[in-house]
């Protein structure tokens, strides 16, 4: 039986069930003693509790093992920890990895989709969300945990985009941003039709300027490619500064971020970075027309 009652300036969430030890524990908020002892006693129905010889573990820290653990060993690591910050800066992530619930992530997932991202991309948060909880409870001793995201529906694919710059407002976006990366990114997506992540990810050593071409080591399907320059994508890439390994050194968020920033500043709707694969497709048609 759980009993919750006001603690100082936070509340005591304490379960008692024969056959078990006693259990409580301190919370900030009542609806999270609430939700931490009804998955206790949730446990106890299944079973012998064995919570009790696990440590604490915050969906934060959760997050950041698998980052070190898993991601670390991944191909497209560099997307998934950029995803993995974006989970931890919301605030179900102060939450033990055993009190999150569906209802806080469709909350999220709702919010994620109503700022405009695409269905997929908030897939991809979820996808990697839920198998942090199944690496947790395969790998890491948590073996009762259950999976919160298995209980919430996942966003399904819209109809293929079909949203192109108009009229000037590629040059409207490009004069009213300042940075210079968002400029030059912007262009270079539209001259090779290389995909955000595709672009954070390139090396100067990946470029060939004797081709002219950039190498992607790792594309979206899974394999390397050759992506040809036009003289423009050329004339791009000599113009940025060699300061370091990467050509652009920046997070994929941080480029969708500033180019959202950009058109809402301007009043343009409905445009989205990944867009510029439009543009590219329509050059290349008439290219070889």
């Amino acid at each position: 039986m759980a009993t919750i009652r006001k603690h100082g300036a936070g509340w005591e969430a304490r379960v008692r069930r024969k056959g078990h030890p006693h259990i409580s524990k301190h919370f900030p908020r009542k609806d999270q003693a609430v939700r931490w002892a009804q998955q206790v006693e949730a446990e106890m129905e299944r079973g012998p509790y064995a919570s009790l010889s696990r440590p604490v573990l915050s969906v934060h820290q959760a997050l950041t093992r698998y980052a070190e653990e898993v991601c670390s060993k991944k191909k497209g690591a560099r997307q998934e920890i950029s995803r993995i910050k974006r989970l931890q800066a919301e605030p179900f992530s102060t939450l033990d990895i055993i009190e999150l619930r569906g209802f806080d992530l469709a909350r999220f997932r709702d919010r994620l989709l109503q700022d405009g991202l695409a269905a997929n991309t908030v897939r991809l948060h979820l996808a990697l969300l839920s198998h942090m909880y199944n690496v947790a409870r395969k790998e890491w001793g948590y073996e009762r945990l259950s999976n919160p995201c298995d209980d919430i529906s996942k966003p399904k694919q819209g109809a293929p985009r079909e949203r192109r710059f108009e009229g000037d407002e590629l040059q409207r976006i490009l004069d009213e941003t300042d940075s210079e990366m968002l400029q030059a990114i912007l262009q270079l997506a539209i001259e090779t039709g290389m995909l955000r992540g595709e672009l954070c990810t390139l090396h100067w050593l990946d470029y060939k300027p004797a081709i002219p071409a950039l190498k992607i080591q790792m594309s979206k399907n899974g394999s390397s490619r050759v992506v040809p320059l036009s003289p423009r994508a050329v004339e791009l890439l000599e113009a940025l500064p060699r300061s370091g390994e990467l050509i652009f050194d920046v997070e994929p968020d941080s480029i969708t971020r500033a180019f959202r920033r950009a058109c809402d500043r301007l009043g343009i709707e409905d445009l989205r970075f990944h867009d510029t694969r439009h543009e590219f497709s329509q050059q290349h048609c008439v290219a070889y027309a």
